[in-house]
């Protein structure tokens, strides 16, 4: 799957678990497995181009949840939660890292940074920003992470 835009969970009546992708080549949407639980205003992350991850939200906040595209039967399956409830985090990538930004921790807006390294499995605080932040903007550029609110 090159050049896809991914829309995972959302809210419609009730918070949903539809997984769906766009291919502006072909001009279509496509429909994917089903999450495991619903989720709203979580974070996702595209790691080696065949790895989705759907992170936070209001349901399950914690939680992190991986789609191997590069398998016959892609599924939606379980993998190392989060160190903190994120609810509208920021999420990027850098290398085989994701950083999970900010997002509303149920006591507030967080200011912590945590990060998941994909070949340890383990996920780690890194550093605090100045200020807690929700629904930030994330962005990549010669390896540095920038927060735009």
């Amino acid at each position: 799957m090159d050049k896809v835009i991914f829309v995972v969970g959302g809210e419609g009546k009730n918070i949903i678990t539809s997984t769906e992708w766009y291919d502006p080549k072909m001009n279509r949407w496509h429909f994917g497995p089903k999450l495991i639980t619903p989720r709203s205003g979580g974070g996702l992350a595209v790691v080696k181009d065949n790895f989705v991850l759907s992170l936070g939200g209001i349901i399950n906040s914690q939680s992190v949840d991986v789609l191997d595209l590069s398998s016959e039967s892609p599924r939606w399956e379980p993998t190392v939660d989060m160190l903190v409830n994120r609810f509208e985090l920021g999420v990027g990538v850098i290398n085989n890292y994701v950083y999970a930004i900010g997002g509303d921790d149920g006591s507030g807006y967080s200011n912590s940074v945590e990060m998941f390294d994909c070949k340890t499995q383990e996920w780690s605080i890194v550093t605090n920003m100045s200020t807690g932040r929700i629904g930030a903007g994330i962005g990549v550029l010669n390896d540095l992470l920038y927060v735009v609110m």
